[in-house]
C-alpha cells in the first residue's frame, strides 16, 4: 500500500532531514517526502490550499492503483507490507 508523507518545511518538532535521509520508507508515494514551503507542524492549516491539492492528488493515485473495493478497516495487517 503506498503512503504519502507530507511535512511543514518550518515544523520545528519534526527532523525532516533526518525524515529524509535516513528513514527508509517502502512504497513511499512518489518516491520522496513532500515538503510544503512556509509551513510548520500543521501543515494542513499553515497551507491548506496546498496541503489539499496534494492530499487530493495521493487519493487520486491510491485510487487508480486500488484492485478492489476492500474498505481500510477490513484489510488484513499483511496488505499493509
Amino acid at each position: 500500500m503506498p503512503i504519502a508523507v507530507i511535512a511543514g518545511e518550518q515544523d520545528a518538532g519534526i527532523n525532516n532531514d533526518y525524515i529524509i535521509q535516513e528513514v527508509k520508507f517502502k512504497n513511499l508515494w512518489r518516491e520522496k517526502v513532500h515538503v510544503i514551503s512556509n509551513a510548520g507542524h500543521a501543515v494542513f492549516i499553515d497551507q491548506s490550499v496546498e496541503f489539499n491539492n496534494m492530499s487530493n492528488s495521493f487519493k487520486k493515485f491510491f485510487e487508480s492503483k486500488c484492485k478492489t473495493n476492500v474498505p481500510f478497516n477490513s484489510m488484513k495487517n499483511n496488505a499493509l507490507d
